[in-house]
């Protein structure tokens, strides 16, 4: 927020082409990295648990709103009623109380007459609303004021500023300052779905105004998000010349049966007759978008005021209901939509599973020391991006359930940079992005940066908050020693030894054990094992074959196993077998994980036609991946889509496939991976296609795999073959991959985890 207030005091002395001159160079670069998840974010399309549908079966909402900046804004507003009108469609228009214009009481009597709707936005549009909570709340009062004065129902603040929270103050029946996805709005975090949501208040048994106090006490509100591009961004700041991307999103959120919510600026429109500039765009493209809507969906739409849907979306549940969900569900999980949100966050229902709730502890199976009678807190540290790492989530939830506080230190998330809870896991991310490159020295760097963050960032927390554990995540191993003053301070630390960092980097770089890297890499390891007062690993071979190997004693590490999580990776339920392969690959996209020979395999297979391969992941192999399917001709049988997915969005990615492609070329490093790609296929009931070494070997048999040799392509192009010549085949291991299912359940681990934190809190 300080570069946004700072901003403000210097935006009057800035010539409106200079800030947009900016403000173009910095969309740019963004549209670069967030290009996939906007203008269409895909995990904003589920609908909310319970949800009833659109009233007299119409296939989608549409909702037209207008918020009216300036004079010229005020000037063009019965224009663009009539217009609207004209086509038939009735939309909101909001107005700044005490901004540079005076609304007319005779232009709200006008459009409330016409069927139009009237609403508040901002107070003065200066950008200086949420300064502060004492701001707000004597700004509330006034905004209270306005809306009784013009019988306002709804609210938007300027600039799509929003807190949540703060807005229970309203006396509003909705708010509609957020949006889907949005990375070009100041406050950019998008509360990512496509449907309306419940807001409760703190309280839910308070009334409905304080006389006194001027400020709302309302049992919560309905937040409408806008879901396609605003104006604004569209045609001033891309300066697009079609209604393309409006298109695109509507009909995408038609499909998905959601609510198409847009914001259209009167001050932006240019009527016949007005002069053409950069700030005004042709009237012609929003009257073209209504012509299209009608045109295309006619009937099917839903097509009310604002205020309407949010009626309808606060009767969609009842009073009790909405208790119910207040209590039970946890804040925050942004791959899903939400419906309940609480205390400025998002808040997430799982209708596939209860289990996706805020996870509770069952006393039944965990027993708790007399010692631990109170909330505790535990801190996690990783250098990793916290909605992608499954086994992070895992563990902390894990603590969640064991009656802990958790609260997570890790890189800025690329996708969704500005969250801070997921699932009730609070999450405080460093300014920094993780480093995917291929450089030794900048892999160093960049641990080293984010050691010095995060060594700030836990003694800032450690003043503040008691830490009775502190779980690191390696690698590197060395982020032990940020946790330096809270084991001064009487906190565990426990090192999590996800990739032995010796082994991973020599094979990485081609170093050999005898090499001055191994031996400095191994020290480093075997001195923050001394420091730690735990360590864990993820299965049994890395246990044996490589840190007891190392020095560490064998009574001093446990094994969790990084099994996945049967809740999330549940059996595939339309599971097709018919002649045919569609085979799945999604991870991290390096070279040891096998991709070259994989694509060698696919360029000799006879049944071309019946074959299909999706590969998703990103990691510095990309470039070479895609260079390999374009010159191998690999096009039509192989798709290749370069990002990473949140971890709940996963199962649903994988879902339509029967085959799961798990390839690896052996090395020191691979020959003790147990990847978990191979243990999510298997949770799903998709068979898996992998090779055979030392971890593979220790848990699983002769025949529970397609096994094929990482060394000769041509096996792995032999058995794809035999495959589709004999689907029988694939039928039968599908039964033996259901039958493996119960061995790989991360219930059973994570019960595990909870006794060894409970023991080692235990420990002098």
């Amino acid at each position: 927020m300080f570069f946004t207030r700072a901003y403000y005091q210097i935006k009057p002395f800035l010539p409106w082409h200079l800030r947009m001159a900016l403000r173009r160079f910095v969309a740019k670069a963004k549209l670069k990295r967030f290009g996939d998840v906007w203008p269409i974010s895909q995990s904003a399309a589920p609908p909310p648990p319970g949800w009833p549908g659109w009233p007299e079966g119409k296939k989608f909402a549409l909702v037209l709103t207008h918020d009216v900046e300036g004079q010229k804004g005020l000037d063009n507003c019965r224009q663009l009623a009539e217009l609207e009108m004209r086509l038939g469609f009735q939309s909101s228009f909001n107005f700044i109380p005490e901004g540079e214009y005076s609304t007319p009481r005779e232009l709200r009597d006008f459009l409330t007459a016409h069927g139009f709707e009237v609403g508040v936005h901002d107070l003065r549009h200066d950008g200086k609303l949420y300064n502060s909570h004492s701001n707000f709340s004597r700004c509330a009062r006034r905004i209270n004021h306005y809306l009784k004065e013009w019988n306002a129902v709804g609210f938007r603040s300027g600039l799509m500023h929003h807190n949540l929270e703060w807005l229970q103050e309203l006396d509003v029946l909705y708010d509609a300052s957020t949006f889907d996805t949005d990375f070009f709005e100041p406050q950019p975090d998008g509360v990512d779905t496509i449907f309306p949501f419940w807001v409760p208040a703190p309280d839910l048994e308070r009334g409905a105004l304080d006389a006194e106090s001027g400020t709302s006490t309302k049992p919560g509100y309905i937040e409408l998000p806008y879901t396609l591009p605003q104006d604004s961004t569209l045609f001033l700041l891309f300066r697009e010349k079609t209604i393309e991307t409006w298109k695109k999103k509507l009909d995408w959120v038609a499909d998905r049966g959601g609510m198409a919510l847009v914001n259209v600026h009167p001050d932006y429109l240019r009527f016949e007759g007005q002069p053409a500039t950069a700030r005004n765009f042709p009237t012609e493209y929003y009257e073209r978008f209504l012509q299209y809507a009608r045109q295309r969906y006619g009937a099917s739409i839903w097509q009310v005021l604002p205020k309407v849907v949010a009626t309808f979306a606060r009767n969609a549940f009842d009073g009790e209901a909405r208790r119910r969900l207040r209590t039970e569900s946890s804040v925050l999980e942004p791959e899903q939509t939400l419906f309940v949100s609480t205390s400025g966050h998002r808040e997430a229902i799982d209708s596939r599973d209860e289990d996706s709730r805020r996870p509770k502890i069952d006393a039944g199976s965990i027993s708790q020391p007399a010692t631990m009678t109170a909330v505790k807190s535990v801190l996690m540290i990783g250098y990793m991006e916290y909605t992608g790492d499954a086994r992070v989530i895992r563990e902390a939830e894990a603590g969640l359930a064991g009656g802990f506080e958790v609260d997570v230190i890790g890189l800025r998330d690329a996708v969704i940079p500005n969250i801070k809870e997921y699932r009730g896991v609070r999450l405080v991310n460093v300014n920094q992005f993780r480093y995917q490159g291929s450089g030794r020295f900048r892999y160093v760097l960049s641990y080293l940066e984010f050691f010095i963050r995060c060594l700030f960032k836990t003694t800032f927390l450690c003043l503040r908050k008691r830490y009775v554990a502190v779980h690191v995540n390696n690698m590197p191993d060395f982020f032990v020693f940020c946790a330096l003053l809270p084991k001064l301070m009487g906190a565990k630390v426990l090192l999590d030894i996800h990739d032995p960092m010796a082994e991973t980097f020599a094979s990485k770089f081609k170093s050999g054990k005898k090499s001055f890297f191994y031996k400095l890499l191994l020290w480093e390891e075997r001195l923050s094992a001394a420091f730690a007062d735990g360590i864990i690993t993820v299965h049994d071979p890395v246990k044996d074959h490589i840190l007891v190997k190392h020095g560490m004693r064998p009574e001093s590490i446990e094994v969790i196993a990084n099994f996945a999580d049967e809740q999330l990776f549940r059996v595939q339920e339309n599971y097709v077998i018919n002649g045919a392969l569609r085979m799945i690959f999604h991870g991290s996209v390096i070279e040891r994980y096998g991709l070259s020979n994989l694509m060698l395999a696919l360029s000799k297979v006879r049944n071309r036609d019946r074959i299909f391969m999706k590969i998703i992941g990103a990691g510095d192999f990309s470039g070479r991946l895609k260079e390999m399917i374009a010159s191998l001709s690999l096009g039509d049988i192989v798709e290749f889509e370069n990002r990473c997915y949140p971890l709940r969005q996963i199962p649903q990615q994988l879902s339509t496939f029967n085959l799961g492609l798990v390839p690896m070329e052996i090395s020191e490093i691979t020959e003790y991976i147990l990847p978990l790609k191979l243990l999510e296929y298997i949770s799903m009931g998709i068979p898996p296609v992998t090779v055979r070494n030392t971890a593979i070997g220790h848990y699983f048999k002769e025949g529970d795999c397609f096994f094929y040799k990482p060394e000769q392509p041509e096996s792995l192009s032999t058995l794809l073959d035999y495959l589709v010549e004999h689907p029988d085949v694939l039928k039968t291991h599908r039964e033996k991959t259901l039958a493996l299912r119960p061995k790989f359940l991360w219930s059973t681990q994570k019960e595990k985890y909870i006794r060894y934190l409970q023991k080692l809190l235990c420990r002098p």
